[in-house]
């Protein structure tokens, strides 16, 4: 009888793992269209219809303690390709690197303050060990002239199986999807019907 019960459990916490690993862009939060957008609580963001071309900067991560650049750079390059394929022809161009200067120009850049990936494997054992952090801000520039800076914060340190079911890769992931979310509605884009 005994047996029987920890086998069920155990099956019950590995399927449990599993399924939850396993989501893909169906996922609300990783989608770009049914992202939660980022917000500022004391300001209104700006209007981008003006702009027609879009260039996404590779994110700062000097200030992120022990981050390679390479991060910034793979933020950026997921922002530009979910507003190039997610939202329709928001922008006649989008590229990461470095601005061209020219009038109808956004510069999409920004800041990762703290990239912490944590520990699935300690978030297993209890919640709070090996928590996984990522934060900064998404910044959009009119040439040099910022327009605003929209702060992103993330952490996740659930415990059990649901605490080894995400990691840094997925917040990565809702942060890129938000914030091509916030860009994609100031330029006019409209979300679709909830169900």
């Amino acid at each position: 009888m005994n047996k029987t019960i920890i086998r069920r459990t155990i099956t019950f916490l590995l399927a449990g793992v599993f399924l939850t690993g396993c989501t893909t862009t169906t996922d609300p939060a990783k989608s770009s269209t049914r992202a939660k957008p980022l917000q500022l609580s004391d300001a209104a963001l700006p209007d981008l219809k003006r702009f027609d071309i879009a260039v996404v900067k590779p994110f700062d991560t000097s200030n992120a303690k022990n981050t390679d650049p390479s991060v910034g750079v793979k933020l950026a390059e997921d922002i530009a390709r979910r507003l190039k394929h997610d939202f329709g022809p928001l922008f006649t161009k989008i590229e990461v690197g470095n601005p061209g200067g020219a009038t109808n120009e956004l510069v999409i850049t920004g800041e990762i303050t703290k990239y912490a990936p944590g520990d699935k494997a300690m978030r297993g054992l209890l919640i709070g060990l090996g928590a996984a952090s990522f934060n900064g801000n998404l910044q959009l520039k009119d040439g040099d002239q910022r327009l605003v800076q929209i702060p992103f914060d993330k952490l996740w340190a659930w415990g059990g199986a649901l605490g080894m079911s995400r990691g840094i890769e997925d917040m990565e992931a809702e942060t890129a999807a938000s914030a091509a979310n916030t860009i994609a509605r100031q330029k006019g884009w409209t979300p679709p019907a909830k169900k």
